[in-house]
């Protein structure tokens, strides 16, 4: 889970404080997968209220922002945070991971200057090396003018204030030359408060009574602040512990008398890895395709198996191999029954071709034997089109060669087994597919029909 740092660079300072908030508060159910928001307006407004973040006229007024300035945008019915980047699939490390104490109450409701200065801490250094600062770059004065990096600290007691205020809330350490400034374990927030301004100004020179500086000598004349997270502090929030690869799930599993939290963290994770792995191949319809199967077909005709399927750690896995499999080689198989090559007007449009490399593309590592049966169907059904296929389409052609290869190193080591002897297993069957008529077949074997009387088994 992460946020994009170059957006939050480059437009986190301008927002309305309240919007500023609850991108945070959005960063907590938002799909770590596709960015997809699960939860709506008003989960949201009692989520911020039982945060205790703001009032509930702000909350609202807050959500309406998010979706006007369009950090909320709406697509083909669903909701995205445009705040958030795949960390797992950025290269560039331009995200902000979601560090544990983001959820509280303290780091949400700091002023606007505190919460900015916070914000350019984690944004400068995501990645907790120390962080350098001068004193004298944090606020307006003459002698820096050039090299001001903060613009909002209009002098040094305004600066050390926030700087002070920053250390005591616990999160931070600050060097000061030798010193370190941090909050003790014992020690309360004011005291510590206390301690760090009385040392900033000591350090920069300043008369402890009324923060006077002598005069700046030249632009030299500066003196080096370096932060750093604290240690217990730099561990990042566990998507997985906090169920948010299921929030998609959590309105349906609750229709079946499911609780999202029945998901061991295990399973958790291997539901991530599935929708990462379809997003790799399918992009964000890949993701599309999960929810409306789980929708569609799970649980109207497993939801009752949820919690046991989840509890085996088997849930995922039935996922992509009973429903996602089935839907992209129907796709596949009406591909080639809907697409009919006029001779007259030229060849297929490449957009169609796109979409058979596109649904081509899953089958190529993991289903090799339920490929071979699939492209022997379609092959005897639509045998000119097929070829026209392995001419046209990239994958298509590819899969066909992946399959092949399968096909032959496999016979070559059923050989190699057979010649030691050992017997090689059965192939296992595919699935079976619902029969209507079993509730007939089961009565006829039991010795009756339905509709007629039943023998009285007395006699």
């Amino acid at each position: 889970m992460a946020l994009n740092l170059d957006t939050i660079k480059s437009t986190f300072n301008s927002l309305p404080r309240i919007v500023q908030q609850s991108v945070f508060c959005l960063d907590n159910f938002t799909d770590p997968a596709d960015g997809r928001i699960t939860i709506n307006k008003d989960e949201f407004i009692n989520y911020t209220q039982g945060m205790k973040i703001m009032a509930k006229i702000s909350a609202e007024r807050a959500w309406d922002l998010l979706e006007i300035i369009g950090v909320v945008t709406n697509r083909n019915g669903s909701l995205f945070n445009n705040f958030f980047i795949n960390s797992e699939k950025d290269k560039g490390f331009h995200y902000l991971k979601h560090f544990n104490f983001f959820d509280t109450e303290e780091f949400l409701k700091n002023t606007q200057r505190g919460f900015r200065f916070e914000m350019r801490l984690l944004t400068q250094n995501p990645y907790n090396s120390p962080l350098h600062f001068f004193m004298e770059e944090l606020y307006h004065n003459k002698t820096n003018e050039e090299s001001n990096k903060i613009n909002y600290f209009q002098h040094f007691r305004d600066a050390a204030h926030h700087v002070a205020k920053t250390i005591a809330a616990g999160h931070w350490e600050l060097t000061l030359g030798s010193s370190r400034f941090y909050l003790g374990a014992k020690e309360s927030s004011k005291d510590c408060y206390n301690r760090v301004m009385d040392g900033l100004k000591c350090f920069c020179s300043r008369d402890p009574k009324n923060a006077r500086k002598t005069r700046i000598k030249d632009k030299f004349d500066r003196h080096k602040l370096t932060f750093k997270l604290r240690k217990e502090f730099t561990s990042f929030s566990n998507v997985y512990e906090r169920r948010a690869p299921l929030y998609d799930l959590k309105e349906i599993a609750a229709q079946y008398g499911h609780d999202i939290s029945e998901v061991p963290t295990a399973e958790v994770e291997e539901i991530h890895k599935l929708k990462m792995k379809l997003i790799k191949k399918y992009g964000t319809v890949g993701t599309e395709l999960y929810r409306s199967v789980i929708e569609d077909k799970y649980f109207p005709e497993r939801g009752f198996a949820f919690y046991e399927d989840c509890q085996s750690g088997k849930f995922a896995q039935t996922i992509e191999d009973i429903y996602i499999m089935p839907v992209i080689s129907d796709y596949i198989r009406n591909w080639f029954k809907d697409v009919q090559v006029d001779t007259s007007t030229g060849p297929i449009q490449e957009s169609l071709i796109q979409n058979l490399n596109k649904y081509s593309k899953h089958y190529l590592e993991d289903y090799p034997d339920r490929t071979q049966t699939l492209l022997t169907e379609i092959s005897c059904d639509h045998e000119g089109l097929f070829e026209y296929a392995k001419t046209a389409s990239t994958w298509f052609k590819a899969l066909i060669h992946k399959v092949r290869t399968h096909q032959k190193r496999k016979a070559a080591y059923e050989l190699e087994q057979q010649a030691k002897g050992i017997k090689t297993p059965e192939p296992s069957l595919p699935k079976r597919q619902p029969r209507p008529d079993i509730i007939d077949e089961v009565a006829k074997q039991l010795g009756f029909t339905l509709g007629e009387k039943k023998h009285d088994i007395g006699g």
